[in-house]
């Protein structure tokens, strides 16, 4: 499947929940301040009201003291003449000491009180009637409604009105007649408990509405900072909620990448080639056009790791990568499988097959060309070739897995055919690859269950004297008998038991070398063993080796090494180092195979050697090929030149032997002495001393 995809970014989903959040908190905030603000007004309104109720409450109070107690006799006065609308008896009256007094019926003390002290505290009190005897008491029209309504019967009147255009909250309440009124009423037709009129005040709403603003102010700021304060938090939590929301996208990306992509090139991975190889399938089967699989493996690419690391390895990788890409059409697919083994969807090939065949190996030579050029690797220049096989299918009907699986299998047969070419899938080819398989699970049962063994063959001098032996492993494999060790070293080689079997051999060859040494015939026995390029590479061989000499309490010196000449070819400053090591403590080297490979003799004389082994292919026809005598004749010069022993392997017959003998050559192996054999016969045949055959 493809990788997926979000319909909405969780950052635009966390932009507009805060969105929302902030016209919640905006509304939240302003409907606090209008309901605050409301109940200002009310409590502005509530306080006139209960000012106004104070004022009225007094008056209302002092009249009905003044009532009960029928009037106020005070000295008549310019503010305080008699009433002329008070037609009592005794309204005027003279005191003993002849002080002129004048009566104050109730309203009359009442009204000079209001007049008094009008305007002193903001309150205008008045009193009122529809009935009047003195125009000073003409009801407004405001009061005039409120008059009414206490006819009709309400218990007060309350509303907020202009006043020579000025706002009061005005409240009047009626006067009802009482028997104390009649005293000055009596003849003016009242009835106790008729409404002869209103009393009112008027509170100034000014002084309160100014309180109002300014506490309303206050609540407005504070409300404005809360609000704010609120904005700046959310803003806050929103960034650091965005961050956070990156971040996790961010990090969700890179899962995506690492589900569907390789970590190291980004190209894709198994996964998503499996998802572009069912689409270039589905896309054949209707379009009927033809697709290709190339399957690109690196030649010796755990050799550069191994020497130069794997920084420089993933360096050579990415850039191999990049030459692939660079390099392929626009509908095809570049993969990493892992390693160094990269993949190649080729689309819309011919609908022949014979021509989409061709197509695809003109796509494979132009790749391998590209990838066989040198590598800038740091301050290194590297040159590696590929490796590759090919499968041209048609049609929706091919399974994915045996799609991959058969280009691996002509990969496969592209390095057994000698690495740097290309290879198409054919039917048998699969067979070999389960073959392989199969042989892998074996060899590795084979160490768990111990099915390795040392064969030796004895090193003789000119004399025929054995010198020592070469240890030689054997897989006695329980249903196919001995298996010969060029079917499965390679194998071994390529998987990285090598160095499994390495370690036995050493460790076999060190008890059998401890063996050796108790008797006096092979106590001065050398034994060799054979050193694989990988083994040799391991970081601590040295320790491996040394370990494996102290543990058995063998001589050192009895140890000779073999390791071939192609290792000579990378890093040729560690092969010496390691070697060096060794020599040190007394373990002597033979170099195997010698001539057969590319050896520097600049490097070769600064090698720690103690021998050169002739190869057999130079022995094998040295009776009859002048060339061959020639190269021989050259090699045993050369040691001798260097302080070399030399030793000739495969030698079977006695004419070989003295031709070698007449050019220097005075150790050898071969079948004229020995064929390999186990130990109990080798040590049977040392004790019979049938080595020599002078």
């Amino acid at each position: 499947m493809a990788p997926p995809s979000s319909s909405e970014s969780p950052k635009v989903s966390v932009g507009r929940k805060y969105v929302f959040l902030i016209f919640g908190w905006s509304l939240l905030v302003g409907g606090s301040l209008y309901w605050n603000l409301h109940q200002l007004q009310h409590a502005t309104i509530n306080t006139a009201t209960e000012a106004a109720r104070s004022s009225l409450a007094k008056d209302i109070g002092f009249r009905n003291w003044a009532s009960s107690h029928g009037g106020v006799y005070v000295p008549p006065t310019i503010n305080t003449p008699s009433n002329p609308y008070l037609k009592v008896p005794n309204r005027d009256v003279v005191t003993t000491d002849g002080m002129k007094l004048t009566l104050m019926n109730p309203a009359y003390v009442i009204r000079e009180i209001q007049q008094s002290f009008s305007g002193s505290a903001h309150i205008k009190s008045h009193l009122t009637s529809l009935k009047l005897f003195n125009p000073v008491n003409m009801p407004d029209e405001w009061e005039a409604r409120a008059l009414k309504s206490f006819d009709e019967g309400s218990k007060e009147a309350l509303e907020v009105s202009d006043i020579d255009g000025r706002p009061y909250m005005r409240l009047m309440l009626p006067l009802p007649v009482t028997e104390a009124c009649l005293k000055c009423h009596d003849k003016q037709g009242y009835k106790v408990g008729e409404n002869r009129g209103g009393i009112g005040a008027s509170v100034l709403l000014e002084p309160y509405t100014e309180v109002q603003l300014v506490r309303g102010n206050h609540m407005s700021l504070s409300h404005g900072l809360v609000w704010f304060i609120g904005l700046v938090s959310a803003f806050i939590v929103y960034r650091r909620e965005k961050h956070v929301t990156t971040e996790r996208e961010v990090t969700q990306e890179k899962i995506r990448t690492l589900a569907y992509h390789d970590d190291l090139t980004q190209l894709p991975n198994r996964h998503l080639l499996k998802d572009r190889l069912q689409q270039a399938a589905s896309i054949s089967g209707r379009n009927g056009m033809s697709c290709a699989v190339l399957f690109i493996d690196l030649d010796h690419f755990k050799t550069l790791n191994e020497t130069k690391g794997y920084e420089v390895g993933d360096s050579l990788l990415i850039e191999v990568a990049q030459r692939l890409l660079n390099n392929a059409r626009e509908a095809d697919t570049v993969a990493r499988l892992g390693a160094d083994e990269f993949v190649v969807v080729l689309k819309t090939l011919d609908p022949l097959m014979q021509a989409a065949t061709e197509q695809a190996r003109v796509v494979a030579e132009k790749y391998q060309a590209i990838l066989s050029q040198p590598y800038q690797l740091a301050e290194h220049i590297h040159v590696l070739t590929p490796s590759i096989g090919i499968v041209v299918f048609k049609g929706d009907q091919s399974n994915v897995e045996n799609l991959l699986k058969f280009a691996e299998v002509a990969m496969h047969q592209a390095k057994v055919s000698g690495r740097n070419s290309i290879v198409f899938h054919d039917s048998d080819m699969q067979s070999v690859l389960e073959s392989r398989a199969q042989m892998e699970v074996e060899l590795r049962l084979a160490l768990e269950r111990h099915q390795f063994q040392l064969y030796y063959q004895v090193k003789v001098d000119s004399d025929g004297r054995a010198l020592g032996a070469e240890a030689l492993i054997r897989w006695n494999h329980p249903e196919h008998g001995l298996v010969p060790p060029a079917k499965f070293i390679p194998l071994a080689e390529e998987t990285g038991l090598i160095l499994l079997m390495g370690q036995w051999v050493l460790e076999t060859a060190c008890q059998q070398l401890k063996a050796w040494q108790q008797h006096t015939r092979t106590c001065e026995l050398t034994l060799s063993v054979n050193v694989s390029a990988r083994q040799f590479r391991q970081p601590d061989f040295v320790s491996q080796v040394k370990s494996a000499i102290q543990r058995n309490g063998v001589e050192p010196k009895t140890l000779k090494l073999e390791p071939t000449e192609s290792m000579l070819f990378d890093n040729i400053e560690s092969v010496i180092s390691t070697m060096r090591e060794l020599k040190d403590i007394g373990v002597q080297f033979s170099l195997d195979d010698f001539g057969t490979g590319y050896s520097s003799l600049q490097y070769l004389k600064h090698l720690p050697l103690d021998e050169l082994k002739i190869d057999q292919s130079f022995v094998r026809n040295l009776v009859s090929d002048s060339s061959d005598r020639a190269i021989v004749r050259t090699i045993i010069a050369m040691a001798k030149s260097l302080y070399f022993d030399v030793i000739a392997e495969g030698v079977e017959t006695a004419e070989q032997r003295q031709i070698l003998f007449e050019n220097g050559c005075t150790h050898y192996q071969g079948y004229l002495f020995g064929r390999p054999m186990p130990i109990e016969q080798f040590n049977a045949l040392m004790q019979l001393n049938r080595f020599n055959i002078q």
